[in-house]
């Protein structure tokens, strides 16, 4: 993989102050059929997960709907990977399933759905799952 850089601009007061350019350095979380599972070291941006109120039955903390990942998987892969890179970005199926959460609706004494699961989505880039913090 060509190595990908990320451009940090700080901004105070509304002005410019600072502008830098690193490397990003990836950390391997593990192996896979389809290859690495990997994260990058440092926080490369920061984003809203969602603005939006519950509408039409769809909650603001739905990953499926959720501005973030329509965020990671266009604009931020787009800039971050390059297109030969993007060639060798696998497709994750990401589980999205009320297991994948630390669930308080299961602890509720009469185990009432977790209203806030969505379907598994297909992403190039994804947030890690409350289980992945969760492994030694």
């Amino acid at each position: 993989m060509a190595m990908s850089f990320i451009a940090i601009i700080y901004e105070i007061n509304g002005e410019t102050s600072y502008f830098k350019l690193e490397p990003v350095t990836w950390l391997v979380l593990g192996k896979t059929n389809q290859g690495y599972e990997m994260v990058a070291k440092n926080i490369l941006d920061a984003k809203v997960y969602s603005s939006k109120v519950v509408i039409d039955g769809i909650y603001p903390s739905n990953y499926e709907h959720s501005e973030i990942r329509a965020y990671l998987n266009n604009d931020f892969y787009n800039s971050l990977f390059n297109e030969f890179d993007r060639q060798k970005v696998v497709n994750h199926l990401t589980d999205n399933q009320a297991s994948t959460t630390r669930d308080v609706y299961q602890m509720h004494p009469d185990r009432i759905p977790n209203p806030y699961v969505c379907r598994n989505t297909n992403d190039y880039v994804y947030l890690l799952a409350y289980v992945n913090f969760d492994q030694d």
